[in-house]
């Protein structure tokens, strides 16, 4: 299989640009180191380095990560030759030279509606806006954030003190937040469920009386709320769901070609509708594709799984029974016992591996990254919906899920607002989306309930053959019992079918119940329920407000259900196959 784009991972850097000169080279040294401990630790993982290009912290970050093999995104919180009017002539050259490195890529902010180049060139509200976007941008998309910060919150937004605080979650959404003074004293907890790490490297600024000792750890959020120093290791927590992206990058190489697989998200109509996000878009259907395979792929081998558990069942209840009732034989024992104990060290080996749930986290990805693909053709931030819904629905808690998150925010669309022609985007997404999700599940559900029908006649069909087994025993007894068939009465031949059919008929009772079946075809009216109410409500909607709110409210419920889904799925699945 062809070498595949390798899965993304983003790590911030927000700091002083006046940083004391005497840090300089240690604050150097331990970015490059941490850098190139990250590449070590993640193998096939395409880790990035996320930085706004300001003077100090920024630039020393960037080309410490370049140093170490990393590559850098630039993400400029205004149109560069805004951004340059902040530098000296020696920076603008300096900025210049990173900016034009081969291993170096670059967005620029557009500035949002309402604010001018005049209003955002000079210190004020308009300037906070754009620095307050790049926070909350590097907030979004990045798993870990470097602060080379003297740790004191001066309150100004969009600053390193509301950066570090909007990236462990403790500002609202309309940017309300607490007021801070680190260092605080050191503890030994791990951060909240949901919260991301601060690699804290404490520095001076220039001129300051800060201390002299720089002493490093990481910053989360204890069970109190309040912002807490959880050691200088990496946290277990973070370790862990690093150790698991890597397994995901190793699954990839091994199971998915994205290149080859069939049913993408990307068209070219999409691209001309939302051209400044083109790229954007092909990162989430790139990403997208290998989820989706992946999870098509261990959903297969899950059902294999689980119907070879199922036969394997089947013919020890076939082998107990010709034993007691046909023929004593110890090879029917034997054979029973060896089935019995290849089954129980097969399923704990499958559990172990992750074999009967693996499925179930790729598909979460990929079901939250089409959303977001949609989303993101209409123009409309997911501003971290999945994590959300994942947190209150408990799909984090899940034990291997947490993972996910990184993901989901490595593929963070750059650029989705100022659409032009919103109409038609919508219109468009309506129709690709929608339309086409509601065609799907109508079909998946009449498939279902077409095989459900079928079934409950079979079963019908084998009760009805049952009663009349039953009855023809307790009317023809003495017939049964004086008819030799190869050795044996009639009587004991239909004893034997009367046993082994329940048996069987259990066996099948459980396999479907595995397979959540019933839940199944729940799930499917629920979806198509949610999509002919947005249909139907995009039909009526006047104006692209209404819209676009029509859209994320069924982005919501969908993802909402999905993730439902996943749980329900987890738990069913993770249970020995004969838990029912």
């Amino acid at each position: 299989m062809a070498r595949v784009q390798q899965v993304p991972l983003r790590i911030a850097v927000t700091g002083h640009r006046d940083l004391d000169p005497a840090d300089v080279d240690a604050l150097r040294r331990t970015v490059e180191g941490f850098c190139t401990d990250l590449l070590r630790r993640l193998p096939g993982i395409h880790v990035q380095l996320v930085s706004g290009m300001a003077d100090g912290a920024d630039r020393i970050a960037a080309e410490a990560a370049l140093a170490a093999g990393m590559h850098v995104h630039a993400l400029l919180p205004m149109p560069l030759e805004m951004y340059l009017d902040d530098f000296d002539e020696a920076s603008q050259q300096h900025l210049r030279v990173l900016l034009a490195d081969e291993r170096v890529s670059c967005t620029e902010i557009a500035l949002p509606t309402g604010i001018d180049r005049e209003a955002a060139s000079v210190p004020g509200w308009a300037r906070d806006v754009l620095y307050v976007e790049l926070a909350e941008r590097l907030s979004r998309s990045s798993s870990i954030l470097i602060a080379m910060w003297d740790g004191e919150d001066r309150g100004l937004p969009g600053g390193i003190g509301d950066t570090v605080l909007r990236y462990l979650g403790l500002v609202s959404k309309d940017g309300a937040r607490p007021v801070r003074k680190l260092p605080l004293a050191e503890v030994s907890e791990a951060a909240s469920d949901g919260e991301r790490p601060v690699l804290w490297l404490r520095t001076r600024r220039r001129g300051g009386n800060g201390e002299d000792n720089r002493q490093d750890g990481f910053l989360g959020v204890g069970d109190d709320g309040e912002v807490v120093v959880t050691g200088r290791q990496l946290p277990t927590s973070l370790a862990e769901e690093l150790d698991k992206l890597a397994d995901y990058a190793r699954d990839a190489e091994a199971h998915a070609d994205p290149h080859s697989h069939p049913w993408g998200l990307i068209s070219d109509e999409a691209t001309a509708l939302r051209p400044v996000a083109a790229e954007a878009l092909r990162i989430i259907d790139f990403e997208y594709r290998r989820a989706d395979q992946l999870a098509i792929h261990h959903q297969r081998r899950s059902d294999r799984l689980f119907k070879a558990f199922s036969l394997m069942a089947a013919v020890m209840g076939f082998l107990f029974l010709v034993y007691a009732k046909i023929y004593p034989g110890k090879l029917f024992l034997a054979s029973y016992l060896i089935l019995f104990v290849a089954g129980y060290f097969i399923f704990s080996h499958a559990s172990r591996k992750g074999w009967f749930t693996r499925h179930l986290m790729y598909r979460a990805i990929a079901e939250s990254l089409r959303t977001r693909y949609y989303l993101s053709v209409a123009g409309i931030p997911s501003l971290g919906v999945e994590q959300h819904l994942m947190r209150l629905l408990g799909v984090r808690r899940i034990a291997g899920f947490s993972w996910i998150g990184h993901i989901l925010r490595a593929v963070t669309p750059v650029e989705v607002g100022g659409v032009r022609n919103s109409e038609r985007c919508v219109e468009w997404v309506g129709r690709n989306w929608i339309d086409s999700q509601l065609a799907y599940f109508r079909h998946k559900a009449h498939a279902l309930h077409h095989a459900h029908h079928r079934l409950e006649r079979f079963k019908q069909f084998i009760l009805v053959s049952m009663a009349i087994a039953v009855t023809a025993l307790m009317v023809f007894k003495g017939v049964l019992t004086h008819t030799d068939v190869m050795g044996l009465h009639l009587k004991t031949y239909l004893v034997f079918l009367l046993g082994l059919v329940p048996f069987w008929l259990g066996v099948w009772e459980i396999y479907q119940t595995k397979l959540a079946t019933k839940e199944l075809g729940w799930q499917y009216q629920n979806q198509i329920y949610q999509l002919e109410r947005a249909a139907a409500s995009l039909q009526h909607a006047r104006g692209g407000k209404r819209a676009t709110s029509i859209l994320c409210e069924a982005a919501e419920r969908l993802l909402a259900d999905t993730y439902l889904w996943t749980v329900q799925r987890f738990h069913r699945e993770h249970e020995p196959p004969a838990a029912g």
